[in-house]
Parts: C-alpha cells; structure tokens; sequence
C-alpha cells in the first residue's frame, strides 16, 4: 500500500529554514512596531510538515525581548502543527510591547474510516465513512470493491473494510473495520387461550424464540410496556401487543407480529315480576346472544333451571349465572329476596353483600357483588369485642359459636367499611 505526496505550491513536506539575518542597530528614540515581526505568513501545510519561524531579518533589534506562543525566547522556533492554529511573537522593549501573529492551516492525512457500528444484522446495512478528499477508493480485504468511490460506502456484508483516500497532501491508505454480518433471532408469539379476555380476566402470550442470550420488551399498541421484559406476558387489556427479542451476543433484533385481544363486558341482571297467584317469576336480562343460565336459591344450584326466567313459590335468595357460550364469559347477577309471597314487599333487591340463612345454625353464605372487591370479615359480639378476623370467602363457618346476635364487618383491601350485618346465630 503506497503513500505518495505530490510537490505542493505551497509550503509542504520538508524544513523550512529561513536564516536568520544580521540585526542591525535600532535608534530607540524613534522606535516603532512594524507590521512584520517574524516570517514566514500565514500559509497551509499537510500535517506531519515541520516549519521555522524566525524574526524578520529585515528587522533591526538592538533591545527588547522576544517571546513566541509557543513559551520559547530565542529568535526562531520550529514547530510540527498538529492542528490548524495561530503562531504568535511578542517583543517587549520596556516602554511598549509590540506583537505579531500568522494562522497555519494544517491539512490532515485523510487515513481514518469511521462507522457507528461494525455489525451487520440482516437485512439491514451500515454506512462506513472515509475522511474528505479529491478521490477515494473502498476495498474489502485486499480487492477494490467496483464503483465504489464515494467518501461514503453502505456496506452489507461482512468483511474487514478500509479505503485509499487522495487530497492535495497524497494518496493514504485508512485503517481497516472488521465487519460481522449477523441474522436476527428467529421468534414465535402465540396465545394460550382465547383472543378475547373477560371483564376482570386475562389471556397469556407465551414467546418462543433461538436467541442465545436474549432480553425481551413487549408493547400494547406500539407503546413499550413498563416492567414487561419476560418471555411471557398476562394480557388484562384490550390491543395489539407486540414483542421485541434482542440477542445480547450479537445485538440483533426480531419483532413480532402482532396479537390482537379484545376485551368483553358480559352484563346480566335480574328482576322480579309482580307477585301473581302464589308465585314470583325472575328475569335475566343480558347483552349475551348465546346465554347459558343456571339458577341458584341460597346458593345451591336449581336442577333444571336453565332459562332465562325462573319462577318460584318458596322464600329464599335467588340469582343467576351467565355463561356467553360465544366468548365464554361468566357473569353473577345480584341477588333477589323472596320473603314472602304474594303481598307488597315481597321480593326486594339485595344490597351489595347478602348473608343467608340468616338465622343460621351451622355456615352462612355471603353473596357479594361482583363490583365489590371484599378482603376481609371480622365478627363481634354485641359488647363490641372482637370474636374472629379472617380473609374473605363466601363460606363463614358459625357452629362453634354460641347462640346469640353477632355483628359482621366485611372490608376491603384499604380496610375500608364495605358493609355491616347483624347475624344471628342459633343452637
């Protein structure tokens, strides 16, 4: 690889000397500062070019002291520039100072190819940069690649990259770049159930992929999800989410297709009709086109209640559940009281926590509201004193109390007042 440097019009590769001439005598009463205290001018020089500086012969100085830029006193200095810059010199003659500066432009060697990455990842191409200048040539390894000739080459293969630079100080070669092309990760997003989630459900998106040493990021609509950097993900909302799989041992990328989930709010309710000949009918309402009903009296499922309507001649708690056989969600409605039959106030709807039978002898079911997120129950005798404090559950077993009137406390998670109930309990 030859380095050849073509005869300059200006100053350039060799010393320039500029002797020193015979200082001639001054007559101090008329001293002055001329225009020119050192040559050579201003000029440009290739880097690497060493210069002197001297005063001008044409100067006669019989006092006085000289000071360079570069901190030397002598009547001359070489210096090799390494960057363009000014060249200073003072002459201090004790009743004034007179000074005196020239600017060298430095012409770098254009031997230095950059680029913000040396990994290629498929199908992707990074651009490698020489330094300005009159002609280039790019090579990979030791071959001239064709028609690349530009300051700037796009590559898309691996190889070790270096490019033969010319500008008016010669023709360099640039240091090499190895380049490593690399394939992406292969990965596979799938869903473990249904596309569709229920209200208060979610749907997992399990992540398949080769990457040898991989970080993962998943996003819902093209926005990162804080904290998802697991290969799996619980969807609880509707969106399109996405997966980013990044292999740390070679830097390369792959993104998923999408997944869309929706999101369903299955609704039901229940109402009575008024009371006719001895009995009270209950209807279901839902936003579901394919309802499945079942039909429950103080919590136990009714044998062949499947319909939309129930009708009933005892007292008890009734409710429904609805099952959309399209979308496969369940929904509770409240439930309804049966007192009595046939007179005003017969039925009335339940608030949002029902405790039945109440009286109770042995267990007490508790309905809550879908709505209402109970945490806790606590139970007190009529003293106030606490008797038992547990986790929530529909189930609260009573037989090893004694009879009497207990209040029940049921809260949430803030251990806000949900509801207050008087049971009682009976041998």
């Amino acid at each position: 690889m030859k380095q050849n440097h073509p005869s300059l019009s200006f100053v350039k590769g060799t010393i320039l000397t500029i002797l020193l001439a015979t200082i001639g005598s001054l007559n101090t009463a008329k001293a002055q500062c001329p225009d020119t205290l050192f040559v050579p001018r201003g000029m440009s020089i290739c880097e690497g070019t060493t210069i002197t500086f001297e005063v001008n012969p044409d100067l006669p100085i019989t006092e006085g002291t000289l000071l360079w830029s570069t901190g030397e006193t002598g009547t001359s200095i070489t210096v090799t520039p390494t960057q363009s810059g000014y060249i200073g010199l003072s002459l201090d003659k004790g009743t004034s100072i007179c000074t005196d500066s020239v600017f060298i432009t430095v012409i770098a060697r254009p031997d230095s190819i950059t680029s913000t990455t040396n990994v290629i990842c498929n199908p992707f191409t990074i651009n490698l940069k020489s330094m300005p200048g009159t002609a280039h040539q790019w090579y990979r390894y030791n071959f001239a690649i064709s028609g690349a000739t530009g300051q700037i080459y796009t590559a898309s293969t691996g190889g070790n990259y270096w490019c033969e630079t010319t500008n008016i100080c010669g023709t360099f070669n640039s240091n090499i770049i190895p380049v490593t092309k690399y394939y992406p990760p292969t990965l596979n997003v799938s869903l473990s159930g249904s596309s569709i989630i229920c209200s208060g459900d979610s749907v997992a998106i399990s992540s398949v992929t080769n990457a040898a040493l991989p970080t993962y990021q998943w996003s819902r609509n093209n926005v990162a999800i804080p904290g998802a950097t697991n290969p799996d993900l619980q969807a609880k909302q509707a969106g399109n989410y996405k997966l980013v799989v990044t292999d740390n041992t070679t830097t390369c990328s792959r993104n998923s297709s999408g997944v869309k989930v929706t999101y369903y709010t299955l609704t039901a309710t229940i109402a009575a009709a008024p009371c006719d000949a001895g009995s009270v009918t209950f209807t279901v309402s839902t936003n579901s086109t394919q309802p499945d009903v079942k039909w429950y009296k103080n919590g136990v499922l009714i044998a062949g209640a499947t319909g939309l309507t129930y009708t009933t001649t005892t007292k008890g708690y009734y409710k429904a559940t609805v099952t959309d056989l399209v979308k496969g969600c369940i929904k509770n409605t409240p439930s309804i009281q049966v007192s009595s039959l046939c007179r005003m106030g017969d039925f009335l709807q339940s608030e949002d926590v029902v405790a039945y039978p109440n009286p109770t002898k042995d267990y007490l079911t508790i309905d809550v509201n879908e709505e209402v997120e109970a945490f806790s129950i606590s139970l007190y005798n009529m003293l106030g004193m606490k008797i038992r404090s547990e986790q929530f559950n529909n189930q609260f077993d009573m037989r090893t109390l004694p009879a009497g009137v207990y209040l029940m406390e049921i809260r949430d998670h803030s251990t806000n007042l949900i509801k207050r109930l008087r049971i009682e309990k009976q041998d």
